[in-house]
């Protein structure tokens, strides 16, 4: 049985290399533009392509200029503040 149980736990960690990681509050590669700053907590090269993970610190008038994600989601979460997103013609905004 712990046998099967390793076996299962090492398929796991080869499917999904990033599960495994952890990452300390002020630990990553940090990235500086616009004032604002983005720390790198997991990247593409990190997750075999399936995951990254941006930790965002945005200045108040400073905003992240519009872009557009082709192959890619987004998703935020907001711990403090107030976050306008805009997404096609829609614009919403979101806070703690």
């Amino acid at each position: 049985m712990i046998g099967k149980m390793r076996d299962v736990l090492d398929c796991h960690r080869r499917a999904f290399p990033f599960a495994h990681r952890r990452v300390g509050k002020d630990e990553g590669e940090a990235i500086w533009y616009v004032n604002n700053r983005a720390t790198l907590k997991a990247t593409a090269a990190q997750t075999g392509g399936v995951f990254g993970l941006v930790e965002m610190l945005v200045a108040p008038n400073h905003p992240i200029p519009l872009h557009i994600h082709h192959a890619e989601d987004e998703a935020f979460w907001v711990l403090e503040g107030q976050l306008t997103v805009q997404a096609g013609d829609s614009t919403y905004s979101a806070g703690p």
